[in-house]
């Protein structure tokens, strides 16, 4: 468990010797030593490092594919439940707001809560209505108009409803790449994030995050037309926020 936890050469010290992060480490390592058929693991990566964040989660991950044993992992870092989860149970004010995978709480949010809790850079909301179309809706805001075509409804919406439509910055295709076109929208700030970049870019009335490779050439004030495809919206009423 030591050697697991990497606190081989912490072993002869006391308590009162050990930093608040290698305390957490071998409170999981004491668990681990008792066999548990269930673990309850209550925010164990709060007090560690960035690096050492990054470790202990893959040796979490590798103990539970050893042990087969479950884990009840409480966290409200998103990173963490993303990638230690098999399912994730989203709670809010002591009610479970969505209990899925990964990818059905990722791509598929039950509600504005949800989508706009998980995921870093965060989902982007545009606020319009439903009217109808030839292929069956078509999302308005402005003057701008999407066609709905292939969106997976949960239930059948009404005509002239609010709703907000929500976007990945990643499901953002810059030069207007997708099914339906978003145009008129101009680069406003730019976010270096290293492999990636956060482009902002909007028309003094709506303003969208926009995920692209960092090595992308992108100049302040270029146009940026967008392409969105209508399988990867979500809809929300604004009634209540449930996904439409």
């Amino acid at each position: 468990a030591a050697g697991i936890l990497g606190i081989e050469d912490l072993l002869d010290r006391k308590p009162k010797a050990l930093s608040g992060g290698q305390r957490q480490r071998v409170a999981v390592g004491r668990a681990i030593v008792r066999q548990p058929k269930v673990f309850l693991f209550d925010e164990p990566l709060s007090n560690l490092d960035a690096k050492m964040r990054v470790q202990m989660r893959a040796e979490i991950t590798k103990l539970h594919q050893r042990l087969q044993a479950t884990m009840i992992y409480v966290t409200h870092d998103q990173i963490e439940a993303l990638t230690l989860a098999d399912r994730i149970a989203v709670m809010r004010r002591l009610e479970i707001q969505q209990l899925g995978s990964p990818g059905e709480i990722y791509h598929r949010p039950a509600n504005l809560f949800v989508a706009g809790f998980v995921g870093s850079p965060r989902m982007n909301f545009i606020d319009g209505r439903l009217e109808p179309a030839a292929d069956g809706f078509a999302f308005v805001t402005g003057d701008r108009r999407l066609p709905l075509e292939g969106y997976d409804f949960r239930r059948r919406p009404e005509a002239g409803a609010p709703v907000t439509l929500g976007i990945r910055p990643e499901h953002l295709a810059p030069e207007g790449d997708g099914a339906c076109r978003l145009e008129g929208l101009a680069v406003e700030m730019i976010e270096p994030m290293g492999a990636d970049s956060l482009v902002w870019c909007g028309d003094g009335r709506l303003s969208l995050g926009v995920r692209m490779p960092g090595e992308r050439p992108v100049a302040l004030g270029a146009p940026l037309p967008l392409g969105i495809s209508p399988r990867q919206l979500s809809l929300f009423a604004q009634e209540d926020g449930a996904r439409l």
